[in-house]
């Protein structure tokens, strides 16, 4: 509270301390973890090259979801998934409809993230340390 730009050394603590504990650890989270760290480090080989840089983790966040939904995953999650209006997003060849809200991009150049780090210079530091 009183050092806001020091919260990533405490996720850095949490990291570690997390890592030389795995005693600690939930055997479905770190089998997916070690899964899909292979898989992102190994797919672009076996990939098509007509795929955009990033496809691997698509498809490893997909697969986690398909994962988590089908077998009622009964493990702590990130965040909820947020709710939308049923018609918002658009169809793909009518098949799916992705839940897709669009945001105004001025919208999110009025966010206040470069004061509450104080300023532009203290933002870069934090940004290339955590």
């Amino acid at each position: 509270e009183n050092l806001p730009m020091c919260t990533g050394f405490v996720n850095v603590t949490n990291l570690i301390y997390a890592l030389v504990n795995p005693f600690n650890w939930s055997v479905i989270p770190a089998v997916l973890f070690l899964l899909s760290t292979v898989f992102v480090m190994k797919a672009g080989k076996y990939l098509p090259k007509s795929c955009p840089p990033g496809t691997e983790v698509i498809i490893c966040c997909a697969v986690a979801t398909l994962f988590s939904m089908k077998t009622d995953y009964p493990g702590g999650v990130v965040g909820e998934i947020p709710s939308l209006d049923a018609d918002a997003g658009f169809d793909v060849f009518g098949i799916i409809k992705v839940p897709v809200e669009v945001l105004d991009y001025k919208y999110l150049m009025d966010a206040p993230i470069v004061e509450k780090f104080g300023s532009v210079a203290t933002l870069m530091l934090s940004a290339s340390l955590f």
